[in-house]
């Protein structure tokens, strides 16, 4: 998985455990708060909307996910939000 930008959650995961780690960090610096609802299903490039609180700031916009199938599986995927300079502010630097 790649998260694209230059916040402290950006970057490429290689294994389900990193990924993972990825996920648990973002619920961690959010304390709780973020989450993400997929609003248009339309692969390979869903369109989600991640939502969250940080120090009392809000980040609440699409992205889309861009995903590489092989066979049934997910092979790969390339997240892009729709405002990466607010994405990156609202998660810090890394």
């Amino acid at each position: 998985m790649t998260w694209s930008g230059t916040n402290q959650f950006s970057g490429t995961c290689r294994c389900g455990e990193a990924v993972g780690e990825m996920l648990g960090g973002t619920m961690s610096v959010s304390q709780g708060t973020f989450e993400i609802s997929l609003t248009v299903r339309s692969p390979p490039t869903d369109r989600w909307s991640p939502r969250g609180t940080r120090h009392g700031e809000t980040v609440n916009q699409d992205g889309i996910d861009l995903l590489r199938v092989e066979g049934e599986r997910i092979a790969e995927v390339w997240l892009f939000s729709s405002d990466p300079v607010e994405e990156d502010a609202f998660w810090g630097a890394v």
